[in-house]
């Protein structure tokens, strides 16, 4: 049992019924409470109240300001990843067109040589040459589309 004997209590409303926020003041002694104090109860409740509202819309401020950096930082990675990916295709390319030329350039040196065989030669050879020909015309072709 609380051993109250005198007791005031301000609500700060919002609008004409809603409630939003109470303080109370008591004590043990006896006495009535002069408007002065009254009127300070008044003050400090509708400060505090609106201490704490600051305080939940700062609170709501840092969460939204961690967020946006989050995802800042989201898209930055997102960038890297994506320029990684650039650099590595740039560098296959390299490479393929690379490996390409080095396939290109025996085939073209082997054909100058092959066509000239085929002229010197009888028609039972000069066929099996012409296969050989062919071939190598078509992985030239190959390689170069």
């Amino acid at each position: 049992a609380v051993n109250l004997q005198a007791f005031v209590c301000a609500s700060v409303r919002k609008g004409e019924q809603n409630v939003i926020w109470s303080l109370a003041a008591s004590t043990t002694v006896p006495r009535t409470w002069t408007k002065a104090e009254l009127e300070l109860i008044e003050t400090v409740a509708e400060r505090m109240w609106a201490a704490v509202e600051r305080a939940k819309a700062e609170k709501a401020l840092r969460e939204a300001e961690l967020q946006r950096v989050r995802e800042q930082s989201a898209r930055e990675q997102e960038h890297q990843r994506a320029e990684a990916l650039a650099e590595l295709d740039r560098a296959k390319t390299t490479f393929f067109s690379n490996v390409s030329h080095e396939f290109r350039t025996p085939l073209t040196l082997l054909l100058g040589p092959l066509e000239e065989a085929i002229a010197d030669l009888e028609t039972l050879e000069r066929e099996s040459v012409d296969a050989l020909e062919r071939e190598n015309v078509n992985a030239l072709e190959r390689e170069t589309t």
